[in-house]
Formats: C-alpha cells, sequence, structure tokens
C-alpha cells in the first residue's frame, strides 16, 4: 500500500515542481514613440525632432535620404542632444498578419500600407522596404508624458501635444513568476 502510494505521490510532486518553475526571460520598464508618413516614405531634406518626456527635452536632426537605413536594414542612429535612444528603421513586407510573433519589427501591409498600425503584423520578411522606413524613439523608465514636435526645414510636419503614457504591466515569466515590468507604446504618422 505504501508503495503504491509512494508511485502515486512522487509524479504529482515533481508535476507540480515543474508547474511552479519560472523562465529567466528579462524585462525593464520603458516607453517607445514610433513616427513615420502616412506612407513611409520620406520627402528629401533636413529633419529635426523635439521630444520631450515629462520635464526631459531632447533634439534630433537627420538628414534623409542620407542617413537612411540601406539594403541591408540596419537601424541607424539619429544625432540627439542630449543621448537620447532614437533612431531610423526600415519597414519590411508582412508575410501574414495573425500572428503577432515579431513584436519589434514594423511592417506594411499586403496592400502597401501600414498594418496595424505598424505594430505587431505578424510574421515578416527580412527584406526592408526601399526608402521606407520609421523613427523609433525609446526610453527607460516610466515617464507620464510626451511631446514630439517633427519638421523638414522650416515646415512643421506634425506635433504632437503633451500626452499621457498608457502603460501595461509586462511578465514575460507569467503572473506568478518575476519580473514585473511597466511598458508603453505609440504609434504615430502624419
Amino acid at each position: 500500500m505504501i508503495r503504491a502510494l509512494f508511485i502515486l505521490f512522487v509524479p504529482i510532486v515533481v508535476l507540480t515542481a515543474c508547474h511552479d518553475e519560472c523562465s529567466t526571460e528579462t524585462c525593464t520598464d520603458h516607453a517607445v514613440i514610433q513616427l513615420h508618413p502616412l506612407d513611409g516614405s520620406w520627402v528629401d531634406g533636413d529633419y529635426s525632432l523635439e521630444v520631450e518626456f515629462d520635464d526631459a527635452a531632447y533634439s534630433c536632426t537627420f538628414t534623409a535620404p542620407d542617413d537612411a537605413p540601406d539594403e541591408t536594414g540596419s537601424w541607424k542612429p539619429i544625432d540627439c542632444t542630449p543621448k537620447l535612444d532614437a533612431y531610423l528603421a526600415p519597414f519590411v513586407r508582412c508575410g501574414s498578419h495573425d500572428s503577432g510573433t515579431s513584436p519589434n519589427e514594423t511592417c506594411l501591409g499586403d496592400d502597401g500600407g501600414l498594418a496595424s498600425g505598424g505594430i505587431n503584423c505578424g510574421i515578416c520578411s527580412s527584406e526592408p522596404q526601399p526608402g521606407q522606413y520609421y523613427i523609433q524613439i525609446s526610453t527607460p523608465g516610466t515617464p507620464k508624458t510626451y511631446r514630439v514636435v517633427v519638421t523638414r526645414g522650416d515646415e512643421t510636419l506634425s506635433d504632437y501635444p503633451v500626452t499621457p503614457f498608457q502603460y501595461a504591466t509586462v511578465q514575460p515569466n507569467g503572473p506568478e513568476c518575476a519580473p514585473t515590468c511597466r511598458q508603453a507604446g505609440v504609434g504615430k504618422a502624419w
């Protein structure tokens, strides 16, 4: 009888122990802003960005097409003062829109328009779309608000007023496991 209980009890303990283990994925608190022209194509010229996260202000500049991502699809840093994580990143064409397995790639839909607002559009090819790219700005922590102004020469292309971020709780290893992070993402087009 004890032997039968032992045989039944050990697998239950092992299965329970396996269920309670946590993976080791990490995450950090951060906020991301993605900006682009409606079709992802940029008019040649000198651009500037004025970015604010709460009370921190940044000035950034780049030139299209000189600073644009090349055919390899490498992200190109944007010059910002003070230093800010800001890049020009290429759009890639979506193979499908259903899986959302590629949260870090911004894609074009099958019709050439931006899919899902440019976020989580599914399985994408690795081929960047020529001349089509977006700005990605990120900051660590959890700023409450952001403001962005995009200009080309003397023309203001977009002026997004002070806007609050909407944060989501992220638990990459499950609700019972550490870590827990707060992350926000915003996509804007003009």
